[in-house]
């Protein structure tokens, strides 16, 4: 090896030293069972699924630097519906730089790439299904300080999803879009500082929708504005631990006047002992992606959920959601109830066995969507 190329080499290897600290993790969650109703549609189609799971995350350690990474493959298959299988692929991004011992800069970007179906006409003697293929991309950042008045967290994210022309199951219907593009941005800050023996937030949050022109009409979903401000306390008190939040939201847009929501959230958990563990929580917000309607939808969740470790390695639990949206855009409601009921068996911080069954009942203004779901799922998880 020539004097040069020794230099380089020992160059590269000195410039990489500071992340020689490094760790990886595998992910593994394997699934199979059986639902009343797969595609949890009024038409309510039976069978068994399977899904595959594997996800590689790991992080590369400098003095004050840090790079993660991940990435996951998840293939689902519906029984004999086989155009509701589903493939989706994600890669993740991270960076965290500490300028010093008060301040932390972070950095976040990810894509999903997401093969699924669903059912179009459930007819008498055969089913109609299409597949979609779509793409989702994010990018964030935040900023976080501390100081003598407390700390204040600086998030910007935006993200969007670009959908696929759905592919049905017969010739004779074309290949079509069935729904808008939709892209999101959002800036937050909350600012936190000590009170009456624990942490009070002062919280503020704003969201921006995009729906490209030529999609808003044909799809019936139009663009619109979100500003939330809150006021947020959490407080620990032996085995209680309490957090409550109040403020309001308000959304604006072209086609409704400006309307303002409460924004209420309040969680109660009581370890009883290292045994028992139970919870109460209840949240209205008011959301403007992922939604249904046209603009958006303001929704009251209650849950309410119950843990008890039977023996070192048996862990049984319930949980009980009531979810009720009202749409802002159309007079439109939705209820959503569900009831889940699991045993867990493995030990702390290994691979674990699950079995579970799980209830949901879904009530609409239109009583034709209406629809029912029973399930039963065995689960095997684990990380490596």
């Amino acid at each position: 090896m020539t004097r040069r190329l020794k230099v380089l080499t020992f160059g590269i290897i000195t410039s990489f030293s500071p992340f020689a600290l490094a760790e990886t993790r595998l992910d593994h969650l394997s699934e199979i069972g059986y639902s009343s109703n797969l595609f949890e549609d009024p038409d309510a189609l039976s069978g068994s699924f399977w899904q595959e799971t594997l996800k590689l995350r790991g992080s590369l350690s400098g003095d004050d630097t840090k790079w993660s990474y991940a990435m996951g493959q998840t293939i689902r298959r519906t029984g004999a519906y086989r155009f509701g299988d589903t493939s989706a692929s994600e890669f993740n991004l991270g960076y965290a730089h500490s300028l010093d011992k008060d301040t932390l800069i972070e950095l976040e970007g990810a894509y999903l790439r997401t093969e699924s179906g669903d059912v179009l006409l459930n007819l008498t003697q055969s089913v109609i299904g299409y597949e979609t293929t779509d793409h989702a991309f994010q990018a964030a950042a935040r900023y976080t300080t501390q100081s003598f008045i407390g700390k204040t967290v600086i998030s910007a994210r935006a993200s969007t999803m670009k959908k696929g022309d759905a592919r049905f199951t017969i010739s004779l219907l074309q290949p079509t879009k069935l729904d808008p593009d939709v892209s999101l941005a959002s800036f937050s800050i909350n600012h936190y500082v000590p009170a009456l023996g624990s942490e009070l937030c002062f919280c503020m949050e704003y969201q921006q929708s995009f729906i490209p022109s030529d999609e808003q009409k044909r799809f019936f979903r139009f663009p619109a504005t979100m500003l939330r401000g809150s006021l947020a306390y959490a407080r620990v008190a032996g085995p209680l631990t309490l957090v409550g939040e109040a403020g309001f939201s308000t959304i604006d847009s072209e086609h409704i006047p400006r309307e303002s929501y409460p924004y209420l959230r309040a969680e109660a958990i009581w370890k009883l002992n290292t045994a028992v563990e139970a919870g109460l929580s209840y949240k209205r917000s008011l959301s403007i992606a992922d939604i249904d309607d046209a603009l958006g939808e303001d929704t009251d969740t209650y849950t309410a959920t119950l843990a008890v470790r039977l023996t070192p390695w048996m862990t049984a639990s319930m949980t009980y959601s009531l979810a009720e949206s009202e749409y802002v855009y159309y007079i439109y409601n939705r209820e959503r109830r569900t009831l889940a009921a699991k045993l867990s068996f493995g030990e702390e911080n290994r691979p674990k066995v699950e079995i579970e069954y799980l209830n949901t009942v879904q009530r609409e203004t239109d009583a034709s969507a209406d629809y029912r779901a029973n399930s039963v799922v065995a689960r095997l998880r684990g990380t490596f």
